[in-house]
C-alpha cells in the first residue's frame, strides 16, 4: 500500500506536465507578438516619412536655387547693368521725332564714375555735306538721306565709326512739313570713343527744279561723361 502511493503521485505529475497549454494564453502571446511587430513597423514608417519630408524640402530648395540662377543675369547679359528710361520718346512722324535718338533714353546708372554726367549738346549749325547742297538733284528726300548716310557713315560703320545708323525722313505727307520741303535725320550711335556716344544730324531739304537738295544742316552730340564747349561750340568732355 505504501509503495503504490508514491508511484501514483509520480504518474499524476507526469500527466500534468505533459498536458497541453491553455489556448487563451497562446492567443494572447501571439497578439502581443503582432502588436510588437506593428509598433516596430509604425516606427519605421514614421522614420521614413520624416526622411521623405526632409528630402522634399531639400528638393524644393534646389528648385528655387535653380530658378534664381536661371533668372539672374549672366556676366555678358545686358540686364546686368541697370538701365533706366530717361523721359518719353517723341511720337513717330513728327518734327521732333525725326532726330529723337531712342538709345539716349536708356541711360546706364551703374558702373559710372560719380563725376560723370551724361548728356546731349544743344543743336548747332554745321556745313552741308559736300555734294548735297544747292545743285544736287535727288529724286526724293529718302534717296538723298540714304546717299548721304552711305557717304558720311557707311565707310566706318561697324569699325572705328558708329555701331548703328538710323535714318528718318519727314515729308509733306506727314502734315507737319510744307509742300516742297522735307526734314531728314541721320542718327549715329555707338562710337568707340570714351567721350562721345553718338551724333544726330538734322537736315532741312528743299525740292529744286532738278530735284532734292540740302538747304541747311545742324548737329548735336550725345556725351558719355559730360557736355562742354569746344571752340565755342557745344561738345563732349
Amino acid at each position: 500500500m505504501h509503495l503504490r502511493t508514491p508511484a501514483l503521485a509520480l504518474a499524476l505529475c507526469l500527466v500534468a506536465a505533459c498536458a497541453p497549454d491553455d489556448p487563451d494564453d497562446a492567443d494572447r502571446a501571439r497578439e502581443a507578438e503582432l502588436e510588437a511587430e506593428r509598433d516596430e513597423l509604425e516606427a519605421e514608417r514614421d522614420e521614413l516619412e520624416a526622411e521623405l519630408g526632409e528630402l522634399r524640402r531639400e528638393n524644393e530648395a534646389l528648385r528655387q536655387e535653380l530658378a534664381d540662377a536661371e533668372a539672374a543675369p549672366g556676366p555678358d547679359d545686358p540686364q546686368e547693368t541697370d538701365l533706366r528710361l530717361a523721359g518719353e520718346p517723341e511720337p513717330a512722324r513728327t518734327e521732333d521725332g525725326v532726330t529723337d535718338q531712342l538709345r539716349a533714353y536708356f541711360m546706364p546708372v551703374d558702373d559710372l564714375p560719380d563725376e560723370w554726367q551724361p548728356g546731349v549738346t544743344d543743336w548747332h549749325p554745321t556745313d552741308v555735306p559736300e555734294g548735297f547742297g544747292a545743285g544736287a538733284a535727288y529724286d526724293s528726300p529718302g534717296a538723298l538721306v540714304t546717299a548721304l548716310a552711305e557717304q558720311e557713315s557707311g565707310p566706318a560703320l561697324g569699325g572705328d565709326g558708329a555701331w548703328e545708323v538710323t535714318l528718318r525722313v519727314l515729308t509733306a505727307d506727314d502734315a507737319e512739313v510744307a509742300a516742297g520741303e522735307a526734314i531728314g535725320g541721320l542718327l549715329e550711335w555707338g562710337y568707340l570713343d570714351d567721350a562721345t556716344a553718338g551724333r544726330d544730324l538734322r537736315l532741312h531739304l528743299l525740292e529744286g527744279d532738278d530735284g532734292w537738295f540740302v538747304d541747311e544742316a545742324a548737329q548735336r552730340f550725345h556725351c558719355r561723361r559730360a557736355v562742354t564747349e569746344v571752340d565755342d561750340r557745344p561738345g563732349c568732355l
